[in-house]
């Protein structure tokens, strides 16, 4: 069902970790994410910065988002705060289980450290509240599931089941380590995170994503 590209790494690096505080607003029922971008930035490679190339759909939210310019600008490290997108080394667990996975790979914080993770009924859960963000709900390239069924005549429809069921997926709740994270692709279906392989420790991403490289 997922289908994931290969990425290519230019030039090594060393990790460097850094924790921050949420950036989020909150309430008892919603968390919302105010300061994360939707949009990708293009940006000068800075000294130490290092550059990927980059494939796959599984970033997509409907303007080829991720790799429509193919080479990313990754800086090393990162400070943990949800919405950053990340570039990772995937779990053995996960290549075992697949060995066609790339090795690193490219996703977006979503859970933090300490807290539960649950999708219901397409919709991410933080600790038993809503997350409102552009990057919280299943979707088919930025489309929900009323946008996309309303894009797409019925006799050109395909697998009608296979997305009513994915927009209404449900998994089971996820507690994320005092020392890792939650990963999410923007495009659930098309790639895979931590819905495959669960949180992953932090010293397992290699850097930020900083956006296309000019």
């Amino acid at each position: 069902m997922k289908n994931i590209c290969h990425l290519v790494l230019f030039m090594p690096i060393l990790l460097l970790i850094a924790c921050s505080s949420d950036a989020v607003s909150s309430s008892s029922n919603t968390i919302i994410d105010e300061k994360t971008p939707d949009e990708v930035a293009s940006v000068e490679p800075n000294e130490g910065d290092f550059v990927i190339t980059f494939g796959s759909d599984s970033m997509d939210r409907g303007d080829h988002d991720y790799y429509k310019e193919n080479e990313l600008v990754v800086k090393e490290g990162v400070e943990i705060e949800r919405g950053k997108v990340v570039y990772y080394h995937t779990p053995e667990i996960a290549i075992e289980a697949n060995p066609n996975l790339p090795e690193q790979n490219v996703a977006r914080i979503v859970g933090l450290p300490g807290e539960e993770i649950e999708i219901k009924e397409g919709n991410v859960y933080i600790n038993g509240a809503k997350l409102e963000a552009f990057y919280s709900e299943a979707l088919v390239r930025g489309s929900n599931e009323d946008e996309y069924f309303d894009s797409i005549s019925d006799e050109n429809l395909v697998n009608r089941e296979f997305f009513e069921e994915y927009f209404s997926m449900n998994t089971k709740k996820t507690k994320v380590g005092e020392n890792e994270v939650y990963l999410l692709v923007d495009h659930w279906w098309r790639g895979t995170d931590s819905i495959d392989f669960g949180p992953i420790e932090k010293d397992q991403i290699i850097g930020e994503i900083l956006g296309y490289s000019k």
